[in-house]
């Protein structure tokens, strides 16, 4: 039998010995450097940061966006108002007076609050076309209303005070009914007689009722109106009675209101909308 050699390899043991120093002194040293090694992974902090910043630069993205549209909305408004300026160029009146009757019914607030809104704007539209305008406002409900169905201001020349006084008047419009209205029609007829009896100027070359409802005249005096507003026509060369009807819930009175505009010489518009933009089309030739 072959006697196996106890010789221990004392090279291989040393090597053995080294190496496994060498990775202990290694791993050591990792164990003590590793705090100050960069974080390159996907940390939750850092995709909070990141997710942050990218939040930051969407809102800022955001507000450019918006102060564009702003921009463009300006640049609109600044177009819309030189055309409106070059329409109105074209209507030219030398000395006019007109009146506003207002339905202030119930089914009428958006109209009162619109007249509230922009009576100035009016003003300052007649003003425009005419350097000789004036303005009377009349607010008109039911017949059967027991304080009077019958509210106005007299026609005034426009300037800084009576706009403010005209203001004043419209502030105090209110748009309601009282529990006896059963019935459709507007007194119409009580705002005609109204309109009429007003102190017209006599040095004005234009004159101009205009009537804003949802409902016609009663029927039992409809006839009269429209007899009132052909007269009115024929007293001058440009004495107009226009209508504009408001499409409203309780809305009748299409039929009539354009009846009336047309006997009366006048213009007959769907309204609803801004009151400038209905003066406008109610006054163009």
């Amino acid at each position: 039998m072959k006697v196996r050699s106890r010789e221990v390899n004392v090279f291989s043991m040393s090597a053995l010995d080294l190496f496994a120093s060498a990775m202990g002194a290694f791993m050591f040293l990792a164990i003590i450097a590793l705090p100050f090694f960069p974080n390159t992974g996907d940390s939750a902090e850092r995709v909070a940061d990141i997710k942050s910043e990218l939040k930051k630069a969407e809102a800022q993205i955001a507000e450019e966006q918006k102060q564009k549209a702003e921009i463009a909305k300006q640049r609109d408004e600044v177009q819309k108002k030189l055309d409106e300026e070059q329409s109105t160029s074209k209507i030219s009146f030398p000395t006019m007076d007109m009146v506003i009757a207002l339905d202030t019914t119930a089914s009428m607030d958006k109209q009162v609050k619109g007249l509230r809104a922009e009576i100035v704007d009016i003003a300052n539209l007649l003003m425009k076309l005419s350097p000789d305008a004036a303005l009377g406002v009349i607010d008109f409900k039911d017949r059967c209303e027991p304080r009077g169905a019958i509210k106005s201001h007299d026609i005034i020349k426009l300037n800084t005070s009576s706009v403010n006084q005209l203001q004043r008047f419209v502030n105090t419009m209110r748009a309601g009914s009282h529990n006896c209205n059963q019935d459709g029609e507007e007194a119409i007829n009580l705002a005609m007689n109204k309109a009429l009896a007003l102190k017209w100027r006599a040095s004005s070359k234009s004159k101009t009722i205009i009537f804003i409802s949802d409902n016609g005249a009663y029927a039992s005096v409809s006839s009269q109106v429209l007899g009132q507003a052909s007269r009115f026509n024929q007293s001058g060369e440009k004495s107009q009675v226009s209508t504009v009807f408001v499409p409203t819930q309780n809305a009748l009175g299409r039929a009539y209101l354009k009846q009336l505009a047309e006997t009366g010489g006048g213009k007959f518009v769907t309204g609803g909308g801004s009151f400038v933009g209905t003066v406008l089309l109610a006054l163009a030739e």
